[in-house]
């Protein structure tokens, strides 16, 4: 992929401008593949690894959003799935316990979406 960036606005430095751009494009290519893997759910990242309390709050809020939940209901989906976003969206959107939501995700390509799909 060439990046056509043109001239720099500081003369005499050519790097400021293309590293930007290529970082832009790598930025790019992975959501798109991280969509395409299922990774992404209605904007959301579904299957981030929460590992601090940061990012389990991060993780409630993702399943409240996707669900329209309350938070502690999705805090609790949360927990019986191990802290496995997909599979507590699943579980709240399907009313299904956690193994049938890990199931339901295999037979699906782990795609939420498509397990959601005609829901």
């Amino acid at each position: 992929i060439v990046a056509e960036t043109g001239p720099e606005v500081i003369e005499g430095s050519t790097r400021m401008k293309a590293g930007t751009s290529q970082k832009m494009i790598l930025n790019m290519l992975s959501t798109v593949i991280m969509s395409q893997l299922g990774y992404v759910y209605k904007n959301y990242m579904v299957r981030m690894v929460p590992n601090n309390q940061k990012l389990y709050a991060r993780a409630i809020h993702i399943t409240s959003k996707c669900t329209g939940d309350d938070e502690s209901i999705c805090e609790e989906s949360l927990k019986k799935s191990d802290w496995n976003i997909d599979e507590a969206i699943v579980m709240l959107a399907r009313g299904v316990d956690n193994q049938a939501a890990k199931r339901l995700l295999e037979e699906n390509q782990h795609i939420v979406g498509k397990v959601l799909q005609g829901k």
